[in-house]
């Protein structure tokens, strides 16, 4: 499968960037399974009606998708952009690379999660020429549920001063071996008593 801009594609002239059409979008309650696919030159700053302005190259919005052997690649926001628990998103074996941008929040990255509280399954993954080659975690929401940290490289934004990451009392957060966590200076974990982190 392919998904990208071009003359036969669209209305568009020369050849195909980022930002030629709008991207996908998984609504609340649907599903998906995307294999083996190239998805290309998205994330358009355009309007639409139902979900606003584009969040990313492909929005999943409480939805239910798979995503193996894709390449997503070139546009000017997030490659992925998640919302809900991530309970049903998995996303493995693909390269997602050449998303770039001036978004200042929350940054062009290769996935981004609205919440900690989230719990998607990442695997063999590779990121390159974003912005940020990373899954970026929103730590804006507290953390109130254990979630696990693994199959992927990890930063963190908050739109703050101080950003620290607390795992509350009756929650875990373990830490798979290998897993990379990016911390700027202003950001951090705190274990709350009763909270456990659990890494290697």
């Amino acid at each position: 499968m392919l998904f990208r801009s071009g003359q036969a594609a669209c209305s568009c002239s020369g050849a195909p960037a980022a930002g030629n059409w709008y991207g996908l979008h998984f609504a609340p309650g649907s599903s998906g399974q995307i294999t083996h696919a190239f998805i290309g030159y998205g994330t358009a700053n355009a309007f639409q009606p139902v979900v606003g302005w584009n969040k990313a190259h492909i929005y999943v919005d409480n939805a239910a998708v798979t995503f193996a052997n894709l390449e997503l690649a070139y546009g000017g926001r997030p490659g992925i952009y998640l919302r809900g628990s991530g309970e049903n998103v998995q996303i493995t074996d693909s390269i997602i690379r050449g998303h770039t941008g001036v978004v200042s929040y929350p940054g062009v990255t290769a996935i981004y999660q609205e919440s900690i509280n989230m719990q998607p399954l990442y695997g063999n993954l590779t990121f390159s020429s974003n912005t940020r080659d990373e899954v970026t975690i929103d730590v804006n929401t507290a953390m109130t549920r254990s979630v696990t940290l693994g199959g992927t490289p990890y930063g963190f934004v908050c739109g703050y001063t101080l950003c620290q990451l607390v795992v509350p009392s009756g929650a875990a957060l373990p830490v798979n071996p290998g897993t990379l966590l990016a911390f700027g200076p202003s950001y951090g974990i705190g274990i709350a008593s009763g909270g456990a982190l659990v890494a290697g």
